[in-house]
């Protein structure tokens, strides 16, 4: 999404946040300096005009609105995949490092077994050597 028209609109604007003030003679549209933006009399009907960059911001508005949230919307649903994603990768790596710490102690098991295996052998070597030497 091309947000510089939209951001051009705003910095072109006058600073905001803008406020309508109502009394019994109209409307006025004020900036936050409480300069008039827009002033809407009851008895001689608009008697100032906007300016010109405000009703241009004013005018795209609803559409700026409506593209924001729709890009917003898109947004939201690539985090809310990206978080689903790392939730399986996550429970993946969890899955992964148990079945790796399962191997590492089969391993070191393995070589316990395998050293008692090498002793066992010796010893039946070393009692085949004893027999030889009686016969």
């Amino acid at each position: 999404m091309d947000l510089d028209p939209i951001r051009d609109r705003l910095e072109a604007a006058t600073d905001g946040p803008w406020a309508w003030c109502n009394d019994s003679y109209g409307s006025v549209l004020r900036s936050a300096g409480l300069s008039p933006v827009c002033i809407y009399d009851t008895r001689q009907g608009l008697s100032q005009r906007p300016i010109v960059p405000d009703c241009d911001l004013i005018a795209h508005s609803p559409t700026d609105i409506a593209a924001l949230l729709e890009e917003l919307e898109r947004v939201q649903g690539f985090y809310e995949q990206a978080s689903t994603d790392a939730a399986k990768y996550q429970t993946a790596y969890t899955r992964t490092a148990n079945e790796l710490k399962e191997l590492r102690t089969r391993y070191e098991q393995s070589l316990a077994d395998n050293e008692h295996l090498v002793e066992a052998a010796q010893r039946a070597e070393d009692k085949l050597d004893e027999l030889r030497e009686f016969s």
